[in-house]
């Protein structure tokens, strides 16, 4: 997934929104205060300002969730609608990582492939580009998993987990006390189930909290 690919998408989401409200281009650009060259740019998919973007949020009166294919895990087809209260401050830069291992040593080996721009008030630190069919229908392959560094994971919640210094993957969390099973949400995948010493070689690099996909 290109960044180009990316912004092309958003691209062609906010003029389709925009023609949809019967807005011209010349109308847009006067509400962000911007130009019409600007708004045809990033209407072709070069990679807008933050502060263009949350404007345009604005002006087409929707979240920049929205725009952006933001989901929470909790009801991944909700568009969850966050007021865009403070324009100057509203986006922050996360690093999209492409795979992310235990490593060898304390530090885990990440290999950073982007940056994206996501809320400021989302509780995100890192992006992980999912792989494979194994959490379908909530995650395809493609979208971006919105995770929140952290060591443990609660019963049922979804997360970033490695076993010794194997690539990490992304599957629902369960410990028994004597196992731990991995579990995909495709029912087509067998559980991952991890007994005895091996249980000390989970590496947990944090909760899943939301996606973006970029449908």
């Amino acid at each position: 997934m290109s960044e180009k690919k990316d912004w092309s998408v958003i691209g062609k989401k906010i003029k389709e929104l925009r023609q949809q409200k019967n807005i011209t281009a010349e109308q847009l650009a006067q509400e962000i205060g911007s130009s019409v060259s600007t708004i045809f740019r990033i209407e072709t998919g070069q990679e807008p300002r933050a502060l263009n973007l949350a404007k345009i949020a604005k002006a087409l009166d929707v979240s920049l969730d929205w725009l952006m294919g933001l989901r929470t895990t909790e009801d991944l087809d909700e568009k969850e609608k966050i007021p865009i209260e403070d324009i100057n401050n509203n986006l922050k830069r996360i690093p999209v990582l492409g795979e992310i291992s235990a490593g060898s040593g304390v530090d885990p080996i990440e290999n950073i492939i982007d940056v994206i721009y996501i809320p400021e008030k989302r509780n995100v630190d890192f992006a992980l580009m999912v792989r494979g069919n194994s959490m379908l229908p909530k995650f395809k392959p493609g979208d971006l998993a919105l995770v929140v560094k952290q060591p443990y994971l609660e019963n049922g919640e979804i997360g970033i987990i490695a076993i010794n210094s194997d690539q990490a993957v992304i599957k629902k969390y369960y410990n028994y006390g004597d196992k731990i099973q991995l579990i995909s949400l495709n029912p087509e995948y067998e559980p991952i189930v991890i007994t005895g010493e091996q249980m000390k070689d989970i590496h947990i690099f944090g909760k899943v909290v939301g996606k973006i996909s970029w449908e």
